[in-house]
């Protein structure tokens, strides 16, 4: 992470954001205003990110793009339409974060990262998943122009953002799901924190550990993070 901003400063920006979006419950505000607010903070934020924007994805598979920071997302995510691959679209089908450390060695979408490179000043990438209704799903996407500038302590940040973004949400009127879907962040992450306490790891190598534990046991990662934390912290009446 950069200079310009300790962790404590992002965190009361992180808090001054939420306080903003709460106030946007009764403002009628359309979501992808509120989404803007939160992809605009990131820029502002963090230092390492240049662009950033949202990706949603319907059951059908349609790419739509929205809180675009500028033209750069926006045609990402077009690219990844056409390509039907891509990072923000491997975090909403799977359920995980995606971090890219440099586009011009990354193997893992061919056809995409090709017409990327030639067609955008992007390098590397980072998305992360929102909480959203089950008609539509999505991802907050920031990006930078310049290689291997995104660590676990923004990593971290991003997922904050994310959600903060999913409260924009549930301010324009999905309030039950998002709450939910809250929780259940709230739940993984202590659950990523009894992990990396318990083994000396980093951020993203618990997130990862716990993902192929709910891959190879066919289990949600909800669920998984779940019984972890209720195993170190039974409830007080068991």
């Amino acid at each position: 992470m950069s200079d310009s901003y300790t962790e404590r400063d992002i965190h009361a920006q992180i808090a001054r954001l939420a306080r903003e979006l709460h106030s946007y419950e009764h403002s009628g505000k359309t979501i992808d205003t509120l989404l803007l607010a939160v992809t605009r903070q990131a820029v502002d934020m963090l230092d390492e990110v240049d662009h950033a924007g949202v990706t949603l994805v319907d059951r059908r598979g349609r790419v739509r793009s929205t809180a675009a920071t500028g033209p750069v997302p926006t045609r990402i995510d077009e690219l990844q339409g056409t390509h039907q691959q891509g990072p923000c679209l491997q975090t909403i089908r799977e359920h995980t974060t995606v971090r890219v450390k440099d586009f011009g060695s990354e193997t893992r979408w061919p056809s995409f990262v090709e017409d990327l490179i030639v067609q955008t000043p992007v390098r590397s990438a980072l998305s992360v998943l929102l909480y959203t209704e089950d008609s539509e799903l999505g991802a907050l996407n920031l990006y930078a122009e310049e290689a291997g500038v995104f660590d676990d302590s923004v990593e971290d940040m991003a997922v904050a953002l994310g959600a903060h973004a999913a409260i924009a949400l549930s301010a324009a009127g999905r309030s039950e799901q998002f709450h939910s879907a809250l929780f259940t962040r709230d739940v993984i992450g202590q659950a990523k924190g009894i992990i990396m306490e318990r083994y000396r790891i980093g951020a993203g190598a618990a997130f990862e550990l716990l993902t192929r534990l709910s891959q190879d046991t066919n289990t949600p990662l909800a669920q998984i993070a779940h019984e972890l934390v209720q195993a170190d912290f039974p409830p007080a009446d068991s």
